[in-house]
């Protein structure tokens, strides 16, 4: 069930929009939108109630980016109230438009039915060192299913995933791979669908538990690590929406940089470089 409009008002900070306009200023999609802008769709809401603005296209044409909030001087979570009117429009039967013929959708609804089982280990390939149970857990997300569908501009994406492996083998650890991972539900949190995302994440918390990962937010216990910032942020922080205590995750990155960090203090080196590259929101969804 979607929030009442209150809640949502209170929880996000919207009435305390000063109308300065720094979030359209940055807003990717107003640029090439002249309709659309952070602040209109919340005057919107306001000012015309939530079933008009549930019953537009305004909504669901918001990337999720997240800079609108990080420029916003009075802290205005737009995100978030966009993730609420999406279930708003969901619960009311209003969707927005399926990308990329519902194909990634259909996996995770196939994931979520239980019925199916998915080959969750076919990509490993001899000479990855993997475990079923540690301290240490990988979640692969949607990369095997990348590297099957979007064959034209990503064919490689599963290498991805099969390098990350390398790095933790190069330093000595042999992460969990799990067997019954699903979908992170993500794209269902944010296109309003939250009783499925909360049925996903459920399983894999539990999945997690089972391999001996803690969800909990204790620096000595086990965590999660992620190769994409999105699925990252869905465990560490959209989880927490719905679960106590926060999720223990991290995305690689920030991995890289502590392990790094210890080994150029340890030979005395003055700064060590590497790049990452990940087209996903990485900035937006880091947390470090």
């Amino acid at each position: 069930m979607s929030k009442e409009f209150d809640d949502i008002v209170r929880t996000t900070g919207v009435f305390t929009c000063m109308d300065c306009g720094k979030c359209t200023s940055v807003c990717p999609i107003s640029l090439r939108e002249s309709d659309f802008s952070p602040r209109k769709t919340v005057v919107t809401a306001v000012h015309e109630g939530m079933d008009k603005l549930a019953e537009s296209e305004l909504q669901w044409l918001c990337l999720t980016c997240n800079m609108c909030t990080t420029r916003c001087p009075m802290g205005v979570e737009f995100i978030d109230f966009i993730r609420d009117i999406r279930d708003w429009a969901h619960d009311g039967g209003n969707e927005g438009t399926c990308t990329h013929g519902c194909t990634i959708r259909t996996w995770g609804e196939m994931m979520a039915s239980q019925e199916v089982k998915p080959d969750r280990l076919g990509w490993l390939t001899k000479g990855l060192k993997t475990s079923t149970e540690g301290d240490v857990a990988y979640f692969v997300g949607c990369l095997p299913l990348y590297s099957q569908f979007f064959t034209e501009f990503a064919p490689d994406a599963i290498e991805a995933a099969r390098d990350t492996v390398r790095v933790f083998n190069h330093l000595g650890i042999e992460p969990v791979i799990m067997d019954d991972e699903v979908c992170c539900g993500h794209d269902f949190l944010w296109s309003g669908d939250s009783a499925t995302f909360k049925d996903l994440a459920e399983r894999n918390a539990a999945a997690l538990k089972e391999k001996g990962i803690t969800l909990e937010t204790k620096q000595e216990e086990p965590l999660a690590y992620f190769s994409c910032p999105k699925r990252m942020f869905n465990l560490a922080c959209d989880v927490a929406r719905f679960f106590d205590p926060t999720a223990n995750a991290y995305d690689v990155r920030g991995f890289l940089m502590r392990r790094l960090d210890a080994l150029a203090e340890e030979h005395e080196i003055a700064a060590l470089l590497f790049e990452y590259k990940d087209g996903v929101q990485l900035s937006a969804r880091s947390t470090e």
